[in-house]
């Protein structure tokens, strides 16, 4: 099962026709299905799907594999997690940073060991780990401006891109893509640093530009039991469809999630005993 990091900060946006002029000033739906392309010569299979729903001031985003909901609300500055069984959590801003910043100089000082490392494999791992750290793009953007690409070595973005009447909708779809990804390291420590993601975001919002379609391709790490990295090239395609209306089945998930959280069946724990819960649930 793909984690959130890769539906979100591996985002690619495929092919699909954007309108304009969205119908609503607050509505606007996601649905992202995302794709392995590295099994060549095997064709594409589809690793995971998701909807996300923006509506009055929060993000609904649901992952049906993992059956868990994120929701979005940054007026009170935090995600609310609903897991199976009525399990809830909540996750403020401040904890997500604070949690960041620990292990952001926890890695800065592994990086510093592997670089005064004598093997080559150790001062590769740290070359890639910095580059997560503090990654450095070239860009270019094509003159019809639906085209943008940010290349380094050990990772490519390709990114088509729409420009939309109404750039508030970029700057919401983004500003929810970069907490996103910063939450999902939190959860997921063993994916890539969100600041990549992070990268390609300010670059899109700068320009007022939605992409379309995205393609990543990265070297991958791996750092579980001393492992040295080995090269191996991960190439991702997410398929996003972008619309402002929502379906009926839309609300209605909406209305079903809500009345969860105000059930008096859920078991409110804290995101440490959510964290634990998700590291036992993977080591099955």
């Amino acid at each position: 099962m793909l984690n959130r990091t890769l539906c979100l900060a591996v985002a690619l946006l495929l092919g699909w026709a954007v309108s304009s002029s969205p119908v609503s000033a607050q509505d606007m739906r996601v649905y992202t299905t995302v794709s392995e392309l590295s099994r060549a010569p095997a064709p594409s299979r589809a690793v995971s799907h998701s909807l996300t729903l923006f509506h009055a001031g929060k993000v609904y985003d649901y992952m049906e594999e993992a059956g868990e909901v994120l929701i979005f609300e940054p007026v009170h500055h935090r995600f609310v997690i609903l897991g199976k069984n009525f399990s809830a959590t909540e996750v403020p801003f401040a904890e997500i940073n604070h949690s960041l910043e620990s292990t952001r100089t926890e890695s800065v000082q592994v990086v510093e060991k592997l670089l005064q490392q004598s093997d080559d494999n150790s001062r590769r791992l740290g070359m890639l780990m910095n580059f997560q750290l503090n990654p450095e793009f070239q860009s270019n953007l094509s003159e019809n401006r639906n085209v943008f690409e940010m290349k380094a070595e050990p990772l490519t973005y390709t990114v088509k891109t729409t420009k939309l009447d109404s750039p508030q909708f970029v700057r919401q779809y983004l500003d929810y893509a970069d907490w996103a990804a910063r939450l999902n390291f939190v959860l997921h420590p063993s994916s890539n640093f969100p600041d990549v993601r992070l990268k390609l975001n300010e670059a899109l919002r700068r320009e007022e530009l939605l992409p379309t379609q995205v393609d990543l391709q990265f070297e991958t790490l791996n750092l579980q039991n001393g492992s040295a990295p080995r090269g191996k090239q991960m190439q991702y395609r997410a398929e996003h469809q972008f619309t402002w209306e929502f379906q009926s089945v839309d609300r209605r998930h909406i209305s079903h999630w809500e009345k969860q959280l105000r059930s008096n069946d859920i078991r409110w724990m804290t995101f440490q005993e959510y964290q634990q819960k998700l590291v036992a649930q993977r080591s099955k």
